[in-house]
């Protein structure tokens, strides 16, 4: 048996909003990538180059409720294995808050805490797995 998808629609076109937005404010061009990529976007220069890839959350909370941020560990390890393909890469974690939109530069040895947790309020026991805490007083987090 598969595992449900939780995403909706209307989750589709929060996501499209936030990377129009995205667009606006780098000047790069953000393309949806396929599933298998492990990451939402590919994020393109103006002659049509890849130069980062980027995950988009969009939140119901402000950016200060929580005093990190959690990712699951499979989505931050594939970050990096994404952002170490190719020289020049990088991977980008860009969260849309209630209160701002921030970007975070996720690298290789950032000091994050890995622990156990997720989501408690589906049923869906593989909502719960190691997930990564990052401190959003991080000086990689930047608020556009």
């Amino acid at each position: 048996m598969s595992r449900p998808t939780y995403e909706t629609a209307e989750n589709r076109g929060k996501e499209a909003e936030f990377a129009d937005r995205l667009s606006k404010v780098s000047g790069k061009q953000f393309r949806k990538l396929p599933k298998a990529y492990r990451a939402d976007y590919g994020v393109l220069d103006a002659a049509g180059y890849l130069t980062a890839f980027a995950e988009l959350k969009c939140r119901t909370n402000d950016a200060r409720r929580y005093g990190t941020y959690i990712l699951s560990l499979h989505k931050w390890l594939s970050l990096l294995s994404l952002a170490t393909a190719a020289p020049g890469l990088k991977s980008l974690l860009c969260v849309r808050f209630t209160d701002c939109d921030m970007v975070y530069r996720v690298q290789d040895g950032d000091d994050v805490a890995i622990k156990w947790g997720g989501r408690a309020d589906r049923g869906d026991w593989q909502d719960q797995e190691p997930v990564v805490h990052i401190p959003m007083g991080s000086e990689r987090w930047s608020v556009l």
